[in-house]
């Protein structure tokens, strides 16, 4: 979900934020349709205004169905970004990103991996500002509604 007015910051849940991260999960079977305008705006304005950021937070749900198993998992967790560096907290993991080399530390089986992923400046893994433009090329979005929790005014948009 995205925040329909002006912060001081940016700081807002939302559920598509690491489905751009999980293209191959998200994709299966995406329905046949076209982008929809009120989501590409809200968008739109989303990566205009991470562009201007030195820092993001943001709280994220991740819900991924496969369609063909008829199954669906949820997850919740955090980000931080700055510049190239980034951390992203969920209760099964921590991943941190220095602009160079990746550590993944996997909470239940007390594991790390490190690796130093290519140098892709399109890949959200390796540019996390890049998760806020994603979008435009590998997902059709739709605009599901304007929700209101607390004082707070955000966009629902499904990314598949």
């Amino acid at each position: 979900m995205l925040p329909a007015k002006k912060a001081p910051y940016l700081f807002f849940p939302f559920m598509l934020l690491l489905s751009a991260m999980l293209p191959a999960a998200a994709q299966q079977n995406p329905p046949a349709t076209t982008q929809d305008p009120e989501a590409k705006t809200v968008l739109d304005r989303v990566a205009a205004k991470a562009k201007q950021l030195k820092s993001i937070q943001a709280d994220f749900e991740l819900v991924v169905e496969d369609r063909k198993e008829k199954t669906q998992t949820k997850s919740a967790g955090n980000l931080l970004i700055k510049g190239n560096r980034y951390k992203i907290t969920t209760p099964q993991s921590v991943v941190y990103f220095n602009g160079k080399t990746m550590w993944t530390h996997m909470i239940k089986e007390q594991e790390v991996t490190v690796t130093e992923p290519e140098g892709n400046a399109e890949d959200p893994m390796t540019n996390p500002s890049r998760l806020f433009t994603w979008y435009h090329r590998d997902f059709k979005y739709r605009y599901v509604r304007q929700t209101t929790v607390g004082d707070q005014t955000y966009h629902e948009i499904d990314l598949f």
